[in-house]
């Protein structure tokens, strides 16, 4: 997903590129500059309101005529043009000081109109920052407002839901085997019953073991039926 950010106040889009790029979204281009995003196409602008040369309003109808398809997102400290925003088609309505929580909202709501998946995980362990390929990546744990990304030589943490998750990386062959689990089928060495309709997944390479539930069981086999395997 190709994304810009749009404010005259560079405190303003250092922090929500920020906490995009923690969100997992590399592809952001910032700028005070409204003329950007007649250089590119995008897919989501982020948009503030009240820009000296122009009102965020009124560009954001200018660029709707152009580009129809984009998806708009307007962040502002005031909250009286938020019906107008809605009605020219907007997405969201983020007040500021911008929260990452509240970002997240937004994007959910844009996930069933833009359906691209991640090309990168973006992840902290301690005060390192880590961009890892999904293809690394041997299953994704729910942990409170967290989730825990395994690959061979870290548990990396990122704040996102392992529902917007699920359904970024599913052309990466990722399965949600129990409510707190993706896996990644390609990582799958063997598949042992338990319990009688729950399977205990193996990886290759790693002693991890994840259990399914019974529906995930159901589903991953019916998966893995679909695809040949």
């Amino acid at each position: 997903m190709k994304i810009a950010i749009i404010d005259d106040e560079n405190l303003a889009l250092q922090r929500l590129e920020r906490i995009l790029n923690e969100l997992g979204f590399e592809n952001v281009t910032t700028s005070t500059n409204p003329d950007i995003i007649y250089d590119q196409k995008f897919d989501l602008l982020f948009l503030d309101i009240d820009m000296p040369s122009i009102s965020g309003v009124e560009l954001a109808k200018k660029i709707k005529s152009i580009y129809p398809d984009i998806s708009i997102i307007f962040q502002t400290a005031y909250s009286e043009y938020a019906l107008e925003a809605f009605n020219i088609g907007s997405i969201d309505y983020i007040l500021k000081p911008t929260e990452k929580s509240r970002v997240l909202q937004a994007l959910n709501r844009v996930k069933p109109i833009i359906k691209k998946p991640l090309t990168k995980l973006v992840t902290k362990l301690g005060n390192e920052t880590y961009v890892i390929d999904p293809k690394d990546v041997y299953f994704i744990q729910a942990d409170l407002n967290e989730v825990i990304v395994k690959t061979k030589s870290t548990n990396a943490y990122m704040q996102n839901n392992i529902s917007v998750l699920e359904e970024e990386l599913k052309d990466f062959g990722f399965v949600r085997v129990h409510r707190s689990y993706l896996v990644n089928i390609h990582k799958i060495k063997t598949l042992k019953t338990v319990e009688a309709s729950k399977f205990e997944i193996e990886f290759t390479d790693i002693y991890d073991k994840v259990t399914t539930s019974k529906d995930g069981a159901k589903y991953l086999r019916g998966f893995l039926q679909e695809i040949g395997v």
